[in-house]
């Protein structure tokens, strides 16, 4: 027998240690040993050899298992997963004239107003930094949320109208710098409100390095003028949609799903309060929602969602009735806003009770229509009967009798 180590024996781990041996890689070898007798005995049983290929493929698995385990490692964790670009400055608001603090800059003007107003910058790390400073249109999205214009954007409202007194800051860490700004609102401003942001921004990484990546960085304070004249305010129910969870039978209850889109269609900022009810025939109400709230809606904005709401019987013709009622928002000049109603209506109906009743009243006609033509046919035979008999008496001899023999004389007494 040769010296030599068994297989198994030369796999180590990363400390050196050696690794017991798999078990794996004996039932492998003990495999390997029946395919070569099976190979050599054309009369062994062939499930036999159809188990011992199987506990090879096994046994090799297990050998690769161990190898694997041995070999991998967990990467190490790189510096930008662990640091990363953290914000280090922050932007908002002036002192106002009252001395009390505020987190937007808010106006009521009238068009060819000019207003004056500042914004503090603060460098919050410790390290010195220099930020651009700009304006630029915020955005009305589809989820309601605030958003701005991207960095390659050029404004073309409120975030034109806005101008830095500087457009760029240089701060040491923990210095902050007051910048003028003036918000010229041109003659021919349409009328409504209109929403912009101003940014402190640093553009970090370079062209040339091996990512060619740049990152944006960019903090902003919002911005919102409102122009006197013609305002409309509105939210307006753009979209809506009803589907039933599919009860099959008529006592058994399933869900409704109502997805709908509100929509700030007039040119005021508006907050809302919205309701989804569920009706039946007649206007029965079979269920409903709670109320849904809506923030702060630009115009031009949309909110968006989904309610399943409880399961409810399947009234044979299901309608959503979305209710919505614009509010004002804290601070700004009041508007009367129109209440919103939309309704959506389907077919909501227990198909299998629907099925099983369409089967019977089928039956039902095909049993009758069967009786139908077999009274008729009874009749018809009848009929024939009748007609058969009333022709053999017609064709019998005037005033003989039935029963009288042709040709007899009667007797006279």
């Amino acid at each position: 027998m040769s010296g030599a180590p068994h297989p198994s024996a030369l796999l180590t781990s990363p400390n050196g240690a050696p690794v017991a041996p798999c078990p794996g890689a004996a039932q492998a070898a003990r495999s390997r040993k029946d395919t070569t007798v099976a190979s050599a005995h054309p009369r062994f049983p062939a499930l036999l050899r159809q188990r011992a290929r199987a506990a090879a493929r096994l046994g090799l698995l297990a050998v690769a298992a161990v190898i694997a385990a041995v070999v991998a490692v967990p990467a190490p964790a790189t510096a930008a997963d662990e640091e990363g670009d953290r914000v280090q400055w922050s932007i908002g608001p002036g002192e106002s004239l009252s001395g009390e603090p505020r987190t937007t800059i808010d106006y009521t003007v009238e068009p060819g107003m000019t207003v004056t107003e500042e914004v503090l910058v603060s460098n919050l790390g410790e390290e010195p930094l220099t930020l651009d400073l700009y304006a630029t249109d915020a955005l009305a999205t589809r989820d309601g949320t605030f958003t701005v214009l991207p960095a390659a954007e050029e404004p073309v409202a409120l975030g034109a109208w806005i101008t830095p007194a500087v457009d760029e800051v240089e701060l040491a860490p923990g210095e902050a710098a007051t910048v003028p700004i003036t918000i010229d609102i041109p003659a021919n401003a349409m009328p409504g409100d209109h929403a912009a942001g101003i940014l402190a921004a640093r553009t970090s990484g370079a062209a040339n390095d091996a990512t060619n990546v740049t990152v944006d960085q960019r903090v902003g304070t919002r911005v919102y003028i409102r122009v006197n004249g013609d305002l409309t305010p509105q939210l307006s129910v753009t979209d809506l949609s009803v589907r039933y969870g599919g009860a099959l039978w008529p006592f058994r209850r399933g869900p409704a799903t109502v997805d709908y889109e509100i929509t700030n269609t007039g040119n005021v900022r508006l907050a809302g309060s919205a309701t989804i009810t569920l009706q039946g025939p007649f206007g029965l109400r079979v269920g409903g929602s709670e109320p849904i709230e809506i923030a702060d809606l630009l115009p031009g904005g949309s909110v968006t969602g989904s309610l399943t709401l409880e399961p409810t019987f399947p009234p044979g013709r299901l309608s959503a009735v979305a209710d919505v009622d614009g509010l004002n928002l804290p601070g700004t000049v009041p508007v009367t806003v129109p209440h919103e109603r939309a309704t959506a209506t389907i077919w909501a109906v227990p198909w299998a009770a629907v099925g099983i009743l369409a089967l019977v009243v089928a039956t039902w006609w095909w049993r009758r229509r069967r009786l139908v033509r077999a009274l008729r046919a009874e009749r018809a035979r009848a009929d024939r009967a009748d007609r058969a008999v009333a022709a053999a008496a017609a064709a019998s001899p005037e005033g003989a009798s039935p029963g009288a023999a042709p040709g007899a004389d009667s007797l006279v007494p």
